[in-house]
């Protein structure tokens, strides 16, 4: 996703910096109801209805989902910042050497 965000097209750019925004920007309580209790309610009613089958979601795993998605999104921001801290020359031999039929 940091590559994405770096050197993507700009559609790309712009969805990575969305998701990036609203990970970043809601706290993890507040993640935690918005996008893994309500909305997953209707999500389980049309999975229970298709497969016929009562669906859970424990709160351990759910609080275990909000974390890694945001602790996913800092993690890029880092990434990123490293990627972009690379100056040209450095950026183009890193390149050359991990070309395919370099031997690496």
């Amino acid at each position: 996703m940091a590559a994405i965000q770096v050197y993507g097209p700009r559609w790309g750019r712009f969805l990575v910096s969305v998701y990036v925004w609203f990970f970043r920007g809601v706290p993890i309580p507040g993640l935690a109801v918005c996008l893994l209790f309500r909305p997953f309610r209707s999500v389980k009613k049309i999975l229970g209805q298709l497969l016929g089958e009562k669906i859970s979601l424990p709160l351990f795993v759910a609080t275990l989902i909000t974390l890694g998605l945001t602790s996913e999104v800092y993690q890029w921001r880092i990434i990123r910042g490293s990627v972009l801290s690379l100056n040209l020359g450095r950026y183009n031999t890193a390149m050359s050497r991990a070309s395919p039929g370099s031997g690496i």
